[in-house]
């Protein structure tokens, strides 16, 4: 290894791009580029070599030599998977929590959450969801939609957040890989036969339901002693699990990421126990999902007027289940959601429009009419008074005040 690894051992060992890698790297291949592009700052040296998909030995060719080259430097990992010291922001101010940063873009509210919430990603998959290890499919859907609006990075696409876009990419990945585990029926069997020895963590203790988790680990891990694979076995279904995975990062490498996908949930199967394979699939369902967003957004622009504006509607669902932040996506959904006449669905797509994108007139627009059709007279008022301020010469916004102002009183919602 480097000498500028010293003493510490791989598990310890992260590797960060210093400012200016590109100019320091010299020119990439393939394989170099890939794994250049696992370097987050968390992932350790050990890990890079396990979930890159590059042979072991590359892996520590390249990290070497960018190492030598001032590419690349080494931090440590503290307890939890945090960055330590070397790799640490400024000192905090006194009676500021460590690691927030009060100049950012989020408020110090969440950024507290997004700390706390890393700190729990080792944590067992439907603990971290927050549903119970049996939960049907249909309430860890709900869970993931619910951690994904918040959690998710585009979300803060354009904000200033620091060291907390590396976190919320941490915490994202962890979440999709959570979601795509536990909703895949032969996935979560390998799961909960690997979770069967393991104890139930301090606060699932207590309560009819949590007894009955209880109960069921511990009948998983007589099962388990009961039926243990022979070695053989075992080992048959690693070299299966390792030649799957290989397959993974071939398709991936080829951006055939529902083939890469698919290979790599195999090799979970075969081997549930590699954390490395889990990690990778996450990484790889992330891609999956953007690609069928993007296929499905086309269908939805280009049938706007072949298809139903029900059908139309699904598809912007599934868009937005995908990539939460697409704030074109949400007006559009807004606007067939409200000629649908479900303006309840609709309020919700133009408010979080207008959220990701406050300088957009149009997505005012659309929000003030959808609260006008709720009754909500006071507040249509002022988003059309907003969408007019924006773009003053937009005469719809006139248009729509001069029909409030002219009418005032409740509209057929009935709301003020």
């Amino acid at each position: 290894m480097a000498d500028a690894a010293g003493d510490r051992s791989e598990e310890d060992r992260v590797p960060q791009l210093v400012p200016g890698w590109e100019e320091k790297a010299s020119v990439l291949g393939t394989e170099e580029g890939f794994l250049l592009s696992r370097i987050d700052g968390f992932t350790s040296w050990a890990e890079l070599r396990s979930v890159s998909g590059v042979a072991p030995a590359r892996v520590d060719e390249c990290l070497e030599r960018w190492l030598q080259d001032g590419a690349v430097r080494l931090g440590t990992t503290a307890p939890g998977g945090n960055l330590g010291e070397s790799a640490a922001a400024k000192p905090s101010s006194p009676g500021v929590a460590e690691g927030i940063d009060a100049s950012l873009q989020l408020p110090v509210e969440f950024q507290e959450r997004i700390l706390a919430f890393e700190k729990r990603l080792e944590q067992p998959y439907h603990v971290l969801l927050g549903v119970p290890l049996d939960a049907d499919v249909q309430e860890v859907k709900r869970a993931y939609f619910k951690l994904s609006k918040d959690f998710h990075p585009d979300r803060y696409f354009g904000r200033e957040i620091g060291h907390f876009a590396r976190r919320l990419d941490r915490i994202f990945k962890k979440v999709v890989l959570g979601y795509e585990l536990l909703r895949d029926p032969t996935l979560r069997a390998e799961l909960e036969r690997s979770l069967g020895a393991e104890r139930p963590p301090p606060h699932e203790t207590g309560g009819a339901a949590n007894s009955q988790g209880l109960e069921k680990r511990r009948w998983l891990e007589r099962l388990r002693k009961q039926f243990r694979l022979p070695l053989e076995v075992v080992a048959e279904r690693k070299f299966r699990a390792r030649q799957l995975a290989e397959a993974s990062r071939v398709s991936s490498h080829q951006g055939n990421w529902k083939e890469a996908a698919h290979n790599i949930r195999l090799a979970i199967a075969f081997d549930p126990w590699d954390e490395g394979y889990k990690r990778r699939f996450g990484e790889i369902q992330i891609e999956v999902n953007r690609v069928r967003a993007e296929d499905l957004l086309s269908k939805a622009d280009g049938d706007w007027d072949a298809r139903s504006r029900v059908e139309a509607l699904g598809l912007y669902d599934e868009v937005l289940h995908c990539r939460p932040a697409d704030h074109a996506s949400h007006n559009c959904a807004a606007q067939l959601a409200f000629e649908l006449e479900d303006f309840e669905r609709a309020l919700e797509y133009a408010d979080r429009a207008c959220e990701l994108a406050p300088d957009s007139a149009s997505y005012h627009l659309t929000r003030g009419r959808v609260l006008r059709r709720c009754g909500l007279r006071k507040k249509a008022i002022e988003a059309f008074g907003e969408a007019r301020r924006l773009d003053p010469d937009d005469s719809r916004a006139h248009d729509e005040l001069r029909k409030l102002r002219q009418r005032p009183g409740r509209t057929p919602g009935g709301k003020q």
